[in-house]
């Protein structure tokens, strides 16, 4: 018995530090099967939701996600400023965060950080080794997927909370840094959001909204440094011309919708 409790041990123990390779025997359609109930947002159609989702169409365009794999993006009017990408390929922006945005270049590129996200695995992967071999056993052996990641995570809470380590914000900066290249034919755009977003950090202190996106999307300096050096080794102009947002998106001197 004892050598049978020390074997497991150490099959367990081996399963963890395969976990990230393990995510990716996901079907992604599991993924999304675990995230139905799980995921709290605000589903509506209209001018604006409809016009989050045709941009979020052109840069799954250019993104290349794996077959099978699907993306939505659904607002929330709340201020509090943030976006965040969570399981299933959910992607989620509030109001907060869209009154802030100067651009079109800008939104797309959180937009395109956030499906990057999603398209690395990355949410199913920040749950953490356990529950990941949990998912990739009831995915194996068939069992009940809602109801596993309930008693495991207790709740959707966790799941809009997701924080990711300094290289998937890298690479999901990068994969975002290429698709807005490949839609505008520049990435201008993508150092003004995370200066604009250091900025309303420090404004909160005034009263402002918190920036829950700096907390679950850790941001530093060397981050728009990668920016910088990316935009020069790939030869693109900076500044460059923007794209404006549509009137109807939600912006600090005009009332929200």
């Amino acid at each position: 018995m004892a050598v049978v409790v020390v074997a497991l041990g150490v099959l367990f123990w081996v399963l963890g530090l395969a976990a990230d390779y393990l995510v990716t025997k996901v079907p992604f359609s599991y993924e999304q099967d675990l995230a139905e109930n799980l995921v709290p947002v605000e589903s509506s159609g209209g001018e604006l939701p409809d016009y989050l989702q045709e941009l979020t169409r052109r840069l799954v365009e250019v993104m290349a996600l794996p077959a099978g794999m699907t993306v939505r993006i659904h607002y929330v009017n709340d201020p509090t400023v943030n976006a965040f990408a969570t399981l299933g390929g959910h992607l989620v922006i509030n109001r907060g965060l869209l009154e802030r945005l100067p651009n079109e270049n800008a939104l797309a590129m959180v937009l395109a950080h956030e499906i990057a996200h999603a398209q690395l695995r990355h949410p199913l992967r920040s749950l953490g080794r356990g529950v990941v071999l949990a998912v990739v056993v009831s995915a194996l052996s068939g069992a009940g997927g809602n109801t596993l990641i309930n008693d495991i995570v207790g709740g959707s809470g966790i799941l809009t909370a997701l924080s990711f380590s300094r290289d998937q914000e890298q690479a999901a900066d990068i994969l975002g840094l290429n698709a807005l290249i490949a839609l505008y034919g520049h990435c201008s755009g993508s150092r003004e959001l995370f200066q604009l977003l250091l900025e309303e950090e420090k404004n909160t202190s005034l009263g402002a909204p918190p920036v829950e996106f700096l907390r679950t999307h850790p941001l530093g300096e060397e981050r728009i440094e990668v920016i910088d050096s990316f935009a020069c080794d790939a030869h693109q102009p900076l500044p460059a011309e923007m794209t404006p947002l549509p009137s109807f998106v939600p912006s600090k001197s005009a009332p929200s919708r």
